[in-house]
């Protein structure tokens, strides 16, 4: 059995190197599986390259877009199960252990991370913070869906889920969209992790990245009913 461990980049030489080092195989292996850690990276021009060659990290080339980028990694993905976390280090590795744990005691087909319920200090600025119960709020209110939190970017998934769901966003609110997909069609669940301060330049443009997700509920939902 294998696992693809699939993170977007751009610029992110610092949180990649921390991560490299925290990628739990040796757990995996354990469990029969073997692990590829891939990323998919949207143009980088600092050392992040150089940090994933040192570390045997595949790079898939991509156009510049959250959803882009996951969804090309997702097509070059060849492992019995997907796993992703952002490569800011900001989710800690060793909580793909539990999801996929999860995924398999449960029999489940995804599985998302939960970072707001146990969320401390600083770790995420109050905007944010706000900004994600805000969205959350509306997943619920016009999906029906009861998650926790929808913007999550970490999440364990069987691979072949991938012919069964539509994802259609090319950027931050392809986060939101394969949770209510994964949910509304496929046996799914959700539980608690950490999260830790990013390493590196933030790249989240927090007004208009929320606005875009915010439109894009509502967006999604008409083009569901064609």
């Amino acid at each position: 059995m294998e696992m693809d461990i699939i993170m977007p980049s751009l610029n992110e030489e610092k949180g990649l190197g921390k991560l490299a080092k925290e990628i739990p195989a040796e757990e995996f292996e354990k469990r029969g599986i073997k692990c590829r850690v891939i990323i998919a990276d949207g143009g980088s021009n600092d050392k992040t390259f150089e940090v994933a060659k040192k570390n045997s990290i595949k790079v898939i080339k991509s156009k510049r877009g959250y959803g882009i980028q996951y969804r090309n990694a997702f097509k070059s993905a060849k492992g019995d199960y997907i796993a992703t976390l952002d490569s800011d280090a900001s989710y800690d590795p060793k909580d793909l252990v539990r999801l996929y744990d999860y995924l398999i005691e449960k029999n489940l087909d995804f599985v998302t991370g939960d970072r707001l319920t146990n969320i401390k200090g600083r770790v995420m600025k109050k905007h944010h913070y706000f900004a994600n119960k805000f969205l959350n709020f509306w997943v619920r209110m016009i999906y029906c869906v009861e998650v926790k939190d929808s913007q999550s970017g970490m999440w364990v998934f069987r691979r072949d889920i991938l012919s069964r769901i539509k994802l259609r966003s090319k950027g931050m609110p392809l986060s939101e969209e394969i949770k209510i997909e994964a949910f509304k069609k496929l046996k799914a669940g959700e539980i608690t992790i950490d999260y830790r301060p990013r390493l590196g330049k933030e790249k989240i443009r927090s007004f208009v990245d929320g606005s875009l997700d915010f439109f894009y509920l509502f967006w999604k939902r008409f083009r569901d009913l064609f």
